[in-house]
């Protein structure tokens, strides 16, 4: 785990009845709830990101090594025609 990870703590579910309520410290938090899960949704796209761009790489790499043996096998048979 790495130490600039957030705390990991989710905001009170809000007052009890009858229980006063600081309004600013409330809305705060929640804000900080907001921003680590900003982060979180950043950090899981550009993992999503790596992996797929590398998923499609070798996709790629797959079709073009596919496509050198077919060429080569063409060129094989053409020089075999007389």
């Amino acid at each position: 785990m790495s130490k600039d990870k957030p705390e990991k703590r989710a905001p009170s579910p809000g007052p009890l009845p009858g229980e006063e309520v600081d309004w600013r410290d409330r809305c705060m938090s929640l804000e900080a709830s907001l921003q680590q899960f900003k982060t979180q949704v950043v950090r899981i796209r550009e993992t999503l990101g790596e992996k797929v761009g590398l998923a499609l790489l070798e996709s790629i790499h797959a079709c073009f090594i596919d496509l050198s043996e077919v060429i080569s096998h063409l060129c094989m048979t053409f020089k075999q025609i007389p």
